[in-house]
């Protein structure tokens, strides 16, 4: 089944929800292949990920789902300014796939490693896939590295695997545990 950017994005942000996170909101593979999220959650489950949730951020992923890709980035880019890590990566994601902005991948890096930098290990992760690829020219394989290793760092399940798989190519001196700070 080809993806398209929308339903990519629509599944990873929901992935990155704090349900999700928190291990509450899990996603079937039949729905996750369909883009059909069924939440099955008490309501105190609801409350306690909404407690720490700021305002605006739901609505922009409801916007988003809906395909209202400029109005999620209007409720996204004052919490992203902020410093809210999910909204940086969600607003990244929309710059990186050009919905309801243009395509900018300097500025979807921007957020990404913003949001890494506040400890998400997704954005960390992406940001990985980004300088992996040759999305927008940016290709820097040296960069992925050291993103892959901090979002297994982090605690991402695949960057873990994905590392795992390299560590045997990889030379010790050429190990990917350098400071991220640095790009």
């Amino acid at each position: 089944m080809t993806r398209k950017p929308a339903y990519r994005l629509i599944v990873s942000l929901l992935a990155l929800s704090p349900l999700a996170a928190a291990g509450q909101g899990p996603m079937s593979s039949d729905a996750a292949e369909l883009g059909v999220v069924h939440w099955h959650l008490p309501d105190a489950a609801v409350q306690a990920a909404s407690a720490d949730t700021p305002s605006g951020y739901h609505e922009a992923i409801e916007a988003i789902t809906s395909g209202q890709y400029q109005a999620a980035y209007w409720q996204l880019k004052p919490l992203a300014e902020a410093g809210y890590a999910q909204a940086q990566v969600a607003l990244a994601e929309l710059f990186r796939n050009g919905q309801g902005v243009q395509v900018s991948i300097p500025t979807a890096i921007r957020y990404y490693r913003d949001a890494a930098r506040r400890g998400s290990a997704e954005a960390a992760y992406r940001l990985a896939a980004v300088y992996a690829s040759d999305e927008g020219g940016v290709a820097r394989p040296e960069k992925a590295e050291r993103w892959l290793a901090r979002a297994a760092e982090l605690g991402h399940a695949e960057a873990t695997r994905r590392l795992a798989t390299l560590a045997p190519r990889l030379a010790r001196s050429q190990r990917p545990y350098a400071d991220p700070a640095e790009g």
